[in-house]
């Protein structure tokens, strides 16, 4: 009985002493995993030597509109007239021959954020149901000039610089916004995939070493509500003369006016592939128009000189269809879909 009793209290021991030690391992590891997820969610920019910087934008006066019926309130924007950092890493996007354009920011030395519609996708299936789009950079290319200014010479002070590859979950076109085999992974039946219109366009040149680059963050839900953030678009601003000035003038529009992301609307969505990925749609009371998809939304974090994008905006709030209300705002897309393709684009093809 005593032999046992010793047997049974060096087991317990033993026992105890490996549970202790699986505790801190599993705690260790934990702890290493939260610090690589929270490193992973909050990148930060770049700033180039000797590069002027200042957090308060150069502005010009209001722009006049004439589609307003999706916006909240009255027109809070005003020209942004900066090129110093960060402003100038926010450029124009366009495709020869087509006449509208849209707006991406930089995140990397030749990594531009924006929308998936804004590529020139070319549909090289021959069968109607089953279409297969691509990025043809070579026959219907994608262009982007950091820092454009159509009224301010040099209009394009770093080039017309060509997109050479494409990171993107979905390739579509504006319209429509459910492309073909995706699905609620929840109810199998279909769902709009606004939330999933995000892309990284990769440069042929890293202009970003010259321009910088903004940082970008995942959401935080203590953000809420919150007046904290700023945007920056490229609006048609279709009354504006001479035709040359259309999509030709960022905007911005900063929290003093009280913009606020309002609502996240976060689906899982199941790919063709039987994949499945999570994706939020987030609702946001900017001022926008044809011209700001692609846009960031972004704020400053502690002391950084350079600001974080946490979303990038990708439609306007339209007109509803008969017995429907009016959307609360606008759409944007951001959370751990727009960190994790970023991450994914810079790994890639640094």
């Amino acid at each position: 009985l005593q032999l046992i009793m010793k047997f049974d209290r060096n087991t317990v021991i033993g026992f105890s002493l490996l549970g202790l030690l699986f505790f801190f391992y599993f705690f260790y590891n934990s702890k290493q995993q939260k610090a690589a997820m929270a490193e992973r969610a909050l990148r930060p920019g770049y700033i180039p030597p000797n590069v002027p910087v200042d957090k308060t934008p150069t502005l010009g006066g209001r722009p006049k509109h004439v589609n307003w019926e999706g916006n909240v309130g009255p027109d809070n924007r005003r020209f942004l007239l900066d090129r110093r950092f960060p402003w100038a890493a926010v450029g124009r996007l366009r495709r020869p021959g087509d006449p509208d354009f849209a707006t991406g920011v930089l995140v990397g030395p030749r990594h531009v954020l924006t929308v998936s519609h804004a590529v020139n996708w070319v549909n090289v299936s021959s069968d109607p149901n089953k279409p297969d789009l691509r990025y043809d950079a070579h026959n219907h290319p994608v262009l982007f000039a950091a820092g454009y200014r159509a009224d301010q010479g040099p209009v394009t002070p770093f080039g017309d610089v060509p997109v050479v590859k494409v990171v993107t979950a979905v390739p579509y076109l504006p319209s429509p916004f459910v492309p073909p085999g995706i699905v609620d992974a929840a109810t199998g039946g279909s769902v709009s995939t606004r939330a999933l219109d995000l892309a990284v366009l990769i440069l042929a040149e890293p202009i970003g070493n010259a321009v910088g680059w903004f940082g970008f963050t995942g959401w935080n839900k203590d953000w809420n509500g919150k007046a904290m953030w700023s945007h920056i678009g490229y609006p048609q601003l279709s009354d504006q003369a001479p035709p040359e000035l259309l999509y030709g003038r960022p905007t911005y529009q900063g929290p003093d006016s009280l913009p606020a992301i309002v609502e996240l609307r976060t689906k899982d969505f199941r790919m063709p592939n039987g994949s499945v990925i999570k994706a939020t749609n987030m609702i946001n009371t900017f001022d926008i128009e044809g011209g700001h998809s692609g846009g960031p939304i972004f704020s400053w974090f502690g002391n950084e000189a350079a600001p974080r994008v946490a979303a990038i905006m990708n439609g306007r709030r339209g007109k509803p269809a008969p017995g429907q209300a009016m959307d609360i705002g606008q759409s944007a897309s951001g959370g751990s879909y727009l960190v994790n393709m970023i991450d994914y684009a810079l790994k890639t093809f640094p």
